[in-house]
């Protein structure tokens, strides 16, 4: 297959199992649409005091001790070592938890949201000028961010999700011949 192409890959519900832990934490906050940092803010004006702290402390205790790779990730990782990829995360965590797992090194860098959110056409802008690829595929499991690869004429592949170019139930049951096939 030709090496020409790229992976930009989200993080939680992809390569990492914390969507859950990221429900229950934003439950009852409506954060849903903020970045992860205009979430603490919204957090500590609505309590009025200062929770930003114990919440960090909260998801870096999760990413470094509680966290697991989703079902296939190791798989995927393998069958696709020779390909550039990236991760596209809100989460500010993933150096940490990629770290623990030890599979930093298999992506080029890391486009969280310190910068620009995600849901915005810059940061995903910003990953194919890093990446300086052809192609790119998009892995990931928000209908939200799928939309925004496919009006950027980026092949998606969504984890569980429904408006991608490829539906898969777990990264690990991607392969070659799959994109190789459905690439438009």
């Amino acid at each position: 297959m030709e090496k020409d192409f790229s992976f930009i890959i989200d993080l939680d519900g992809v390569i990492i199992d914390s969507v859950g832990f990221w429900q229950e934490l934003a439950n009852g906050y409506n954060l849903d649409d903020l970045s992860f940092y205009d979430g603490l803010k919204k957090i500590d004006e609505l309590n009025k005091t200062k929770l930003s702290k114990k919440i960090i402390k909260t998801c870096i205790d999760f990413y470094s001790k509680e966290a697991n790779l989703c079902i296939g990730v190791n798989e995927f990782l393998a069958k696709f070592r020779a390909y550039k990829k990236c991760i596209y995360t809100a989460s500010p965590f993933a150096k940490l938890v990629l770290k623990r797992f030890d599979i930093l090194d298999e992506f080029v860098f890391i486009q969280d949201e310190r910068k620009y959110l995600k849901t915005t056409q810059i940061a995903l802008k910003t990953c194919m000028n890093k990446l300086n690829t052809n192609k790119f595929i998009l892995i990931d499991d928000s209908s939200k961010i799928i939309d925004l690869a496919n009006k950027n004429d980026i092949f998606s592949i969504g984890i569980n999700c429904e408006n991608a170019k490829i539906n898969i139930k777990n990264i690990g049951e991607l392969n070659e011949k799959d994109i190789k096939y459905s690439w438009k």
